[in-house]
């Protein structure tokens, strides 16, 4: 077998496992293809991306890197490159590589879509609600595009607007158990107290060990006045997750009228033991 006969093999075997998500070996592939063909900007930008996966996203950004010296108008090297340095936390560049992404590909929702996310973590909300609307733009029955564009929304105060894109991501995917949270969540701001309430119980529905939801039903009836009843909705909350809860519930408005309240204290202090 020829070197020729070899890279084709590599490539080939490397491709096949990549498909087959498994991305160690692909990896390992595509290290031989590599030797003999160090110049393939395909096989570079295939390598980072089985490096994601497996999170070696150093290694991946150094891969992503090498493919784009070699073709810089390699759309999917620079998207690649934004998904290693977001998961590094490095979200200024991370957007950066999305928007080199989008500039040589405005057709891929899924640079969008991921530009978006990172918009959200730097909380850049109002670029975060474009991105998503041009994902939608280019799939728009994609629940997940409907659902951060709806999170974004109500990060600016958006809520009758965040609720609607968050009745289409619903729509779209009815047990998707967090869209209710959120909707839960934004009917409070509303305050729309009955309709949140069904929106956290039919996201207990669809996950029963859902502390968010919990504690979204405890906080509409503290609003509500109904000490019992948010003593039971915290109390599942705080089994579910205890340590992050008790120190939302300490410093929970909702809770302000109850603060004092021997059950209440009774409650916080048990999570402590």
């Amino acid at each position: 077998m020829d070197q020729h006969q070899d890279a084709n093999t590599w490539f080939g075997q490397a491709s096949s496992l990549f498909d087959a998500r498994r991305y160690q070996g692909a990896v390992s592939k595509f290290d031989r293809f590599l030797t003999l063909c160090p110049d393939n900007h395909e096989a570079w930008t295939k390598r980072g991306f089985a490096l994601n996966a497996i999170k070696a996203y150093q290694e991946a950004i150094v891969s992503f890197d090498k493919a784009i010296a070699l073709q810089p108008s390699q759309a999917l090297a620079w998207h690649g490159r934004g998904l290693a340095l977001a998961e590094l936390e490095h979200y200024t560049e991370a957007i950066d590589s999305f928007r080199k992404a989008i500039e040589l590909n405005p057709g891929d929702r899924r640079a969008w879509y991921n530009q978006g996310r990172v918009f959200l973590l730097l909380e850049h909300y109002g670029d975060a609600v474009e991105s998503f609307h041009q994902a939608i733009q280019l799939k728009p029955n994609n629940y997940r595009s409907w659902y951060h564009k709806g999170i974004a929304l109500a990060s600016l105060g958006q809520y009758d607007d965040a609720l609607k894109d968050l009745n289409t991501s619903l729509n779209l995917k009815p047990d998707c158990y967090y869209a209710w949270n959120h909707r839960g969540t934004v009917l409070r701001k509303l305050d729309q107290p009955q309709d949140a309430l069904h929106s956290f119980e039919r996201s207990i529905e669809h996950n029963s060990d859902n502390a968010p939801a919990w504690y979204g039903q405890a906080c509409v009836y503290a609003d509500l006045g109904e000490l019992s009843l948010m003593l039971k909705c915290l109390h599942r909350a705080l089994i579910v997750s205890p340590n992050f809860y008790r120190i939302q519930a300490e410093t929970e408005s909702a809770f302000d009228a109850v603060r004092y309240h021997p059950q209440f204290q009774t409650l916080l202090n048990d999570c402590k033991l």
